[in-house]
Formats: C-alpha cells, sequence, structure tokens
C-alpha cells in the first residue's frame, strides 16, 4: 500500500509539475500583436536584378561542399518586384523594427544580388556584410533607415549609384 501510494504521489507531482512548465510561455512575442506589411524590391536602375538565396551550411554549422541554390527573385529595370506580406512583432517606427525579405527566412545564409549580364553585384552572408551595398542593411535583417513607405508598401530601393558602385563578382 504504501509503494502503491508513493507512486501515485510521485505521478501527481510529475503531472503537476509538467502542468506549470507547458502553460508558461517563455516566448511573449507570440502573445502579442503582430503586424502585417506588403514589401517589395525596386530597382530602379537600367539593368535587371537578380538575387539569389543559398544555403552554405547544414544544420550544424559545418560548409557544404557545394552551396545549395534556394530562392530566386527577379526585378526588372526600373520596375518593382512582386509584392509580398510579412508579419512580424514589432510595428514600424519601433527602434527594435527588422526583417529578413520574404524567400530569404527559411534555409537562406547568403544572399548574392547581381546584375544580369553582367559580373556586377554585392554579396551577403549572416556572418559577414562587407560586399553589401554601402551604407544598407543587407535582405537578411532589413532596417527601417533601409526602407520608403509609398502606396503602403515597404519599399527597398536598388539605385543607380548602387550598380555603378558594385563589386566585380568573377
Amino acid at each position: 500500500m504504501q509503494t502503491q501510494l508513493s507512486t501515485t504521489f510521485s505521478k501527481l507531482l510529475l503531472f503537476i509539475i509538467t502542468s506549470i512548465f507547458i502553460s508558461c510561455d517563455p516566448d511573449d512575442r507570440m502573445n502579442g500583436e503582430i503586424y502585417s506589411y506588403e514589401v517589395a524590391i525596386e530597382n530602379t536602375t537600367d539593368e535587371d536584378l537578380i538575387i539569389k538565396g543559398y544555403k552554405t551550411k547544414d544544420g550544424i554549422g559545418t560548409q557544404l561542399p557545394i552551396p545549395e541554390l534556394t530562392s530566386v527573385i527577379y526585378v526588372f529595370s526600373h520596375s518593382l518586384s512582386e509584392t509580398k506580406i510579412i508579419s512580424i512583432p514589432t510595428p514600424l517606427g519601433s527602434p527594435a523594427f527588422g526583417f529578413i525579405y520574404p524567400g530569404f527566412e527559411t534555409r537562406v545564409d547568403s544572399i548574392t544580388l547581381q546584375w544580369a549580364n553582367t559580373e556586377k553585384g554585392y554579396y551577403s552572408n549572416d556572418n559577414n556584410t562587407e560586399f553589401w551595398l554601402e551604407n544598407k542593411s543587407s535582405l537578411l535583417n532589413i532596417e527601417e533607415k533601409d526602407i520608403i513607405f509609398i502606396d503602403d508598401i515597404l519599399i527597398y530601393r536598388i539605385t543607380q549609384e548602387d550598380y555603378e558602385n558594385a563589386h566585380n563578382l568573377e
């Protein structure tokens, strides 16, 4: 009888502890308000733009022998890319505002931005952005200072000056 009571008490105690842990949500961001925005990339240059997202590391951080292409965005000259929707826990105007451009959220740790029919462009990864657009945040971590708000769309603009200052990616 003593053993059965002890076993029942242990199960009850384990159930109570488990219930407490399950009911606690350590990530309160999921309980807060979510803000949705339309976003796009604008190419104001005279050349078409190709943006490619790559996975260069496996799940434990080991470098892959060959980068895996996971997403591609085309933006024709003097045009806006297809608009996408983002949903984030921080509103526009907040110091913590920022987002990853849609299509690059999962499995992408490096991006190339290259003008079609040229070797000119930029490169960014989650560790180093030294070959990215001067004074602009990467598409892997877009900051509010690098977007403009036109017709209810958050726009990340690529300019003719960006094209002229681009690196040779050969």
